[in-house]
Formats: C-alpha cells, structure tokens, sequence
C-alpha cells in the first residue's frame, strides 16, 4: 500500500494510508553510528530497506559526495590483516561508500568511493575498498545518493588489492614540431592490479618574451604494470618553440576505486 507523509517530528515520521490508518515509519536501527550492525564473520551479506533512514548532524559527510541525505551504519574489526571490499551491487538505489576509522564523534576517513566503472560501464551504486589492519575498528557508512525507495544490498568480504595509479613521472625533454607549433611531452605511468583505464591530464606554459603560450590536452592511458605515454599539445594563444616550457600533469581514474594522481609542475626542454 502506498502512502504519502502527512506529518515530521524529531523522533518519527508518522504516514496515513489510503485507508486512512496511521502508521509510524521504521526508521533502520543502525541509523546512527552508536547502533552500527556488527559484522563478525566474512563474507557478509544483508539486503536492508533503508527508505526511511535519516542523516543526523553528528554523521560525518562522506569525504567523496557531501551531498547526501541519509545513511546507515555498520562497523568490523577484522582478525587479520588485508585488503576488504564492501559493494552495493544490486541496490535499487543510488549509493555512496565511506569507511572511517576511530570512535564516534573523532573519525579519521580510511576510504571513499561514489561511482564505479564495472566491465567498462559506469554505475552508481559504491564500491569501496580499504586495506585493513588486524585489530582495528572500522565503521562503514553507506549513503542514499538518489532514487525513490531504498531497497539497498550490502556484501563485505576480502578482497585483492583495487586497481590504482602509484607513479606518474614527466621526461625532462621533449620535442616541438615547428610546422604545427604543437609540443611533444612523454613520461611514464606505473599501476597496480591492472589493466585499468587512465584519464591524463596535461596543462602547458610558455613564456616567448613578454608572451605566454598556454596549452591543454586530456588523453586514454590504459596502464598495466609501467608504461611509456606520449601526447601532443597546442595553443590557441600561439606556437610552441624550443626551449623551457611548464608542465603539469594529472592522472585520474574510476575503476575499483576512482582516485588521482599529480606531479608538481616540471620544467621540460623542448629541441626541434
């Protein structure tokens, strides 16, 4: 039977039917972080209608979407050391994943993720991994980020390590070519648990006199174990020349769980 809210109160959400009969909302009983459902073996796996679910002010906002309106709570302290993985594949629902760990009131953010990238399509519902110390408490908030309803499935369970990005270098050198003004920058990219899809981002500058040359470009870098890249980048403000040019470079990705890496700008050396 669906129903329509008539009135909000601190304590309940009271609801009438189309009959006309008065019922009270059930909000989880792990709605705040005090309650948090215990998870004492792996693999763990529950489904939890959590429509009525609140956010009160004390629940830290996941560090990865600030945005959320409500959340529920569980919390592990893992026997032995490793890497854990929770997933709401299957929820009905939008979903945002945050581990914390410390005592209620003083958390320290371990992981986030919002969004996940699954057998190349991009999906909503979280996926967040964490690399576990024995012997440590770690509370796992799962947020409603969108939809009606909150139909949400939740698995724990060890995990191998997620995919990520460890090191993104800048050569010291490049090359211009003079007949497009465009520059040549390369580097390398080192990965772990690969293959993964890598988004790299480059921001350029010149100086030619009193003039600055400025230039982007964002290109696919499918990385596993370390690999060599190479890109071209122009300007709209004018050509690009030997000598020193600016470099900044970033790398992001959103498999397993999305995260970034930059490198300081670096000088480069253009010849040609």
């Amino acid at each position: 039977m669906r129903t329509r809210v008539l009135a909000v109160s601190a304590a309940t959400v009271i609801t009438v039917g189309m009959a006309g009969t008065a019922a009270i909302a059930e909000v989880p009983t792990n709605d705040n972080i005090e309650n948090a459902t215990v998870i004492t073996s792996l693999p763990y796996a529950v489904e939890q209608d959590v429509t009525d679910a609140t956010k009160l002010k004390t629940d830290p906002p996941p560090p990865c979407d600030h945005g959320v309106r409500s959340n529920v709570w569980w919390t592990i302290t893992p026997s032995s050391s490793g890497w854990l993985a929770a997933d709401t594949k299957g929820s009905r629902i939008g979903t945002v994943a945050a581990v914390f760990k410390g005592s209620p009131g003083s958390l320290t953010k371990v992981a986030c993720n919002d969004d996940t990238v699954r057998n190349d399509h991009y999906i909503e519902q979280a996926k967040v991994f964490w690399n576990a110390k024995a012997g440590t408490q770690y509370y796992l908030l799962i947020a409603k980020d969108y939809g009606r309803g909150g139909d949400l499935k939740l698995t724990v369970d060890n995990s191998p390590p997620p995919f990520s990005v460890d090191s993104l270098t800048v050569d010291p050198t490049g090359t211009v070519d003079h007949q497009s003004g465009t520059a040549v920058i390369s580097g390398t990219m080192s990965c772990t648990s690969g293959p993964g899809e890598v988004y790299l981002q480059l921001r350029v500058r010149q100086q030619i006199g009193h003039l600055y040359i400025n230039g982007s470009n964002s290109k696919r870098v499918d990385c596993d174990g370390t690999v060599a890249w190479q890109a071209k980048v122009a300007s709209s403000d004018g050509a690009f020349s030997g000598g020193q040019l600016d470099v900044r470079a970033e790398a992001r990705w959103e498999q397993d769980n999305s995260g970034r890496v930059a490198v300081p700008t670096t000088t480069v050396r253009l010849h040609g």
